[in-house]
């Protein structure tokens, strides 16, 4: 039993780490135990054979003695092979006097030591069908690692190819990016212009408005025709204005989540280098721990800067952030975030609370229900 619960537990551990090296490790050694076994319990049923004959031998010969004795007194040479067989199987000399009940007892004890020879062999019997089984149990744990290791390495490449369309992706995005930014130049631009236009234009209404006003009590039809002309050039005006703010707003929406996109890329980017612990909560731990750690770092440059006297590296220190924003990258992909979404959400919720554009101690201390 011993041996069991040994092999049993080295089959856990082949089982939790899946390595087929291991595996076959562990079938050799079980091949040559079960050998080995196999050998005993040969030998010793050779051994339980041979103490049946003799046994069947020593009854037939005690039953011819004893019916030679009741008829007559003779028969030495059966009383010779049985004292022969008696000091062969227990020792007993030919001086020694030894009666037919103690010779009974003998052999009871003879049939007592073959049923537990028996007795031992059935266990080696179970106990050498346990090792069969463990061995299946581990041949078939040996197959399903082939076949996690199959699954793993389709899973790389997928991984692979899934990076390189990323890398395609953001090359893409950053041809949109240029071509998204060149044409918001150029409609900032063509805003300014037409404000400037409308502008010249509202100052020209205006003069005309003026001389108008001047002329109104020569031509008082002809002016009141005037101010309704000009009352629609200003609506046009003012409807080409919202509709250069739209397009600007739109403009600034789509800067917006082309730098949420450049997040999200680094963020896709820098995970190749995030450890897999196999554990959500051992992952979180060490992106807590991670952030907490580079954040000291980074505290520690300032500390020093502020109270020791110490020169600070700028680029030190960047490099810190820099350590810091990826651990944070790290745990929002935890919780399926992408970096870019927590920015606008960090950005949605400032612009609530300070709806100014501008940092309010008041509003600071007394923040609406549900502001974190």
């Amino acid at each position: 039993m011993e041996r069991t619960s040994g092999l049993m537990k080295n089959f856990v551990v082949a089982r939790g780490n899946t390595k087929s090296q291991y595996c076959l490790t562990e079938f050799k050694k079980i091949e040559k135990e079960l050998l080995k076994m196999s050998q005993i319990d040969i030998r010793k049923h050779a051994d339980i054979l041979r103490m049946r004959d003799r046994c069947k031998e020593l009854e037939r010969k005690n039953a011819e003695l004893s019916d030679t004795i009741n008829r007559m007194h003779g028969g030495c040479e059966r009383a010779i092979e049985l004292r022969r067989l008696l000091d062969e199987l227990f020792g007993i000399k030919r001086d020694q006097v030894v009666s037919d009940d103690e010779i009974r007892e003998m052999m009871k004890g003879l049939h007592d030591r073959c049923a537990e020879l028996e007795n031992e062999k059935k266990q080696q019997a179970d106990y050498i069908l346990e090792l069969r089984t463990e061995l299946e149990r581990l041949r078939t744990a040996a197959k399903d690692s082939e076949e996690i290791i199959k699954n793993l390495r389709e899973c790389i490449n997928i991984a692979n190819k899934t990076a390189q369309d990323y890398y395609d992706e953001r090359e893409i995005f950053r041809g949109v990016k240029d071509t998204y930014e060149y044409r918001y130049n150029a409609l900032v631009k063509e805003s300014d212009n037409c404000v400037k236009d409308a502008d010249a234009k509202i100052q020209s209404a205006n003069d005309r408005a003026a001389n108008a006003k001047k002329a109104a009590k020569e031509r008082a039809e002809s002016a009141s025709e005037r101010v309704r002309y000009l009352e629609r050039k200003l609506r046009d005006v003012e409807s080409l204005n919202d509709s250069l703010m739209k397009e600007l707003a739109r403009r600034q929406d789509v800067s917006t989540e082309i730098r949420e996109h450049d997040a999200d890329v680094y963020q896709l980017d820098v995970l190749k280098y995030a450890p897999e612990y196999h554990d959500h909560l051992l992952n979180v731990i060490y992106a807590a721990m991670g952030m907490c750690g580079e954040a000291g770092e980074a505290s520690e440059l300032v500390k020093k800067y502020a109270y020791h006297g110490h020169t600070i590296d700028s680029e030190h220190l960047a490099r810190e952030l820099g350590d810091v924003l990826w651990y944070v990258s790290y745990m929002a992909h935890l919780f399926g975030y992408p970096l870019g979404k927590i920015m606008a959400m960090n950005q949605e919720k400032l612009a609530k609370r300070y709806p100014d554009g501008k940092f309010d101690a008041e509003r600071s201390r007394h923040r609406e229900e549900g502001d974190i």
